[in-house]
């Protein structure tokens, strides 16, 4: 019988047994690379969490007594935020309650309803949040620090809620305004809740025209984008 092998070189039977191996350990590697991405759980290794930064926005669903009325005028969940910043110790997020105070990340985290939260950050950070620009972001915060709530929502200085801290921290420190402001008009005002807070704090003389930001307003912003959460 003549071999189609030279002498020293694999026969054509040692070259196809080769070739069938290693198509099979292929195979055999993708199979076990969709098993471990199946048992990771949904979205796990798509959504893996970032270590947060400083100059991060955080979201919860509160606890507070108003956090109802925000919830039915906006439409979501998400009724407090804050911004990260570290010190010392850790991060802490620095939010308008009464007063302006500076809490533990993961105490802050603790608070919400069922520990959930969503952490998000400007998509362009390295362009629009320099070293020079976070640290007046930073300034531009703290110098709230003390002022009681603003139970009012007006848009003066004299005391703060929390959206119009990080709107106008991150408007005066970096030029940047996350999203365009709305008027107290153009929510939604009709539930009866809502009214009650409205006129408990307000009476009849509503301002419609008020510069107002809600913390949905601010997660809807086209220049953030989502790097941790609770789900």
């Amino acid at each position: 019988m003549v071999s189609n092998s030279t002498p020293g070189s694999p026969g054509l039977l040692t070259k196809g047994f080769l070739l069938y191996s290693h198509g099979m350990k292929k195979i055999l590697i993708a199979l076990f690379t969709v098993a471990a991405l199946a048992l990771s759980g949904p979205g796990e290794a798509r959504n893996t969490p970032q270590p947060v930064l400083d100059g991060d926005i955080i979201f919860q669903p509160s606890l507070s007594r108003q956090s109802l009325a925000i919830r039915l005028a906006t439409g979501s969940p998400y009724t407090h935020c804050g911004i990260i910043f570290y010190q010392e110790d850790g991060p802490y997020v620095l939010e308008a309650v009464n007063p302006v105070s500076w809490k533990p990340l993961a105490d802050w985290i603790a608070r919400g309803i069922g520990g959930q939260y969503v952490v998000l950050r400007l998509k362009d950070r390295e362009r629009l949040l320099t070293p020079d620009a976070l640290a007046d972001v930073r300034r531009a915060a703290t110098a709230f620090e003390g002022k009681g709530y603003d139970l009012l929502f007006q848009w003066s200085d004299e005391a703060i809620y929390c959206s119009e801290l990080v709107w106008k921290a991150y408007e005066r420190g970096a030029g940047v305004a996350l999203v365009p402001l709305r008027r107290l008009r153009d929510y939604d005002l009709d539930h009866e809740e809502v009214q009650r807070i409205i006129k408990e704090r307000l009476g009849y003389d509503i301002p419609w025209e008020e510069q107002v930001i809600a913390p949905s307003d601010i997660m809807k912003s086209e220049l953030l984008e989502r790097v941790d959460g609770s789900d």
